[in-house]
């Protein structure tokens, strides 16, 4: 016979032990997660024209670092996870016998699970590299994204001069247009050259509108590599500055010492160490350890007698599966070393190349500014004194300017790419150290 007593016990027992186990499921629904998404021209703050204000805007709210940042909170879960011990065992039991000469008894045991002091540290080292992992690739993208930052507002900038320098080559050629059209009907130039100056003209045209066009479209990259839609508010005064002048790297600071402590090898290097810490824990899992002690109670139905039971549970993992675990957390680990090495070479040459850039970038800009612009600046001002004079057809002014302003877009662009160079190498350099 059983108990009533006995079955309110394993009933209440049961309940409390489904009560854990309740969970409202959250079924992935893409209609309301794509709501949450910013629309392109939603409101943002207006960070003016501040390059540092754009870098930590995008530092901070960035998508992509957002999405960095969202694996942190179960990292860091993962360690207090590491550190808990496995939860003990209530066993409820009875043995009933059909035959009146079998005796039936009810059996009450706690089992608990021994925590290894040698692999419970290991545990919580595996669990604390994830931490450092998450934490590094949060910086690894953060440096990444201030680096998308940088190159977008030097193409900002470059545009909005470029605009200007449009606007200039735009009034140069409507003068020259009026004037040829007028020495034609008077008779002192060929027809076919102020037809010349008039196409000049549409074409100065066409290269405004290309030029705003291309304003436009480097706000809204900036715009993207920001994560914010109104980022910029251009004026006057916004202009690209001049080639800054590259370091003199020597040959001892161009090796890979020069890359170490770069955000993108911080994350494989964390990496690597929690793969260490997880192929302690496999060998450590080789040695033979305490499985589980149990402590329970036995009670005979038929005479009321009770006992006390008393066992202790050893794990002898004899082949722990021929080594198979072992040698699969080594091979994790030498990959995140493949991983750490090759991020490292691609560093290092990365960084060499974005120098000779610069460099080339900034002889080529330093030529122009020293020899090209004064040259023809110098033409300019001969060609205006002579022509006020009367000696010079207003024509060779034309021409002068023209190529007064050629010089001044090469000038322009060579300190785009200098610029962008130098933006490359830092990022390649990583932060300073």
């Amino acid at each position: 016979m059983i108990h009533a007593r006995f079955r309110l016990s394993a009933g209440s027992v049961a309940a409390l032990a489904l009560l854990p186990g309740c969970y409202h499921s959250h079924v992935a629904n893409e209609l309301v997660w794509l709501a949450a998404v910013p629309r392109a021209q939603a409101a943002g703050p207006a960070l003016g024209a501040d390059l540092r204000a754009h870098e930590n805007y995008a530092a901070d709210h960035h998508a992509s670092v957002a999405a960095a940042r969202a694996g942190l909170p179960a990292a860091r879960a993962g360690v207090a996870v590491a550190a808990l011990p496995a939860n003990p065992e209530l066993r409820i039991g009875g043995e009933y016998g059909a035959a009146a000469s079998t005796s039936d008894r009810n059996v009450t045991v706690v089992h608990f699970p021994v925590p290894n002091p040698m692999l419970v540290p290991l545990a919580v080292a595996v669990a604390e590299a994830r931490v450092h992992a998450g934490n590094a690739a949060v910086l690894a993208v953060q440096w990444q994204v201030r680096r998308d930052v940088r190159l977008a507002w030097v193409q900002l900038q470059w545009a909005l001069a470029d605009q200007r320098l449009a606007q200039v080559g735009l009034d140069l050629q409507q003068s020259r247009a009026a004037w040829a059209r007028s020495a034609a009907q008077a008779g002192a130039l060929e027809p076919m050259i102020s037809q010349q100056a008039a196409l000049a003209w549409v074409d100065a045209q066409d290269r405004m509108a290309r030029a705003s066009e291309a304003i436009d479209l480097a706000k809204a990259q900036l715009a993207q590599a920001t994560g914010s839609p109104h980022t910029f508010a251009p004026s006057d005064s916004d202009s690209l500055g001049a080639c800054p002048m590259p370091p003199d790297v020597t040959a001892s600071g161009s090796g890979a010492d020069a890359v170490a402590g770069h955000p993108a090898l911080a994350v494989w290097k964390a990496r690597y160490a929690g793969a260490d810490d997880s192929a302690a824990l496999e060998h450590g899992m080789a040695i033979p350890w305490f499985k589980a002690v149990q402590v329970g109670t036995e009670t005979m139905s038929y005479d009321g007698a009770r006992s006390v039971r008393l066992a202790a549970y050893i794990e002898v993992p004899l082949f722990h599966w021929l080594g198979a675990t072992n040698r699969q957390a080594e091979a994790e680990r030498e990959r995140f070393h493949s991983e750490y090495l090759a991020t490292a070479t691609a560093l290092v040459q990365g960084r060499a190349l974005a120098l000779a850039q610069w460099r080339l970038a900034h002889s080529r800009w330093s030529r122009l500014q020293a020899d090209v612009v004064p040259a023809v600046d110098a033409a300019v001002g001969a060609a205006e004194r002579a022509v006020a004079a009367r000696r010079w057809s207003a024509a060779v002014l034309f021409a002068a300017q023209e190529r007064q302003l050629e010089a001044q877009v090469q000038l322009l662009d060579a300190a785009r790419v200098c610029n962008q160079a130098a933006v490359s190498f830092g990022w390649f350099a990583g932060p300073a150290r």
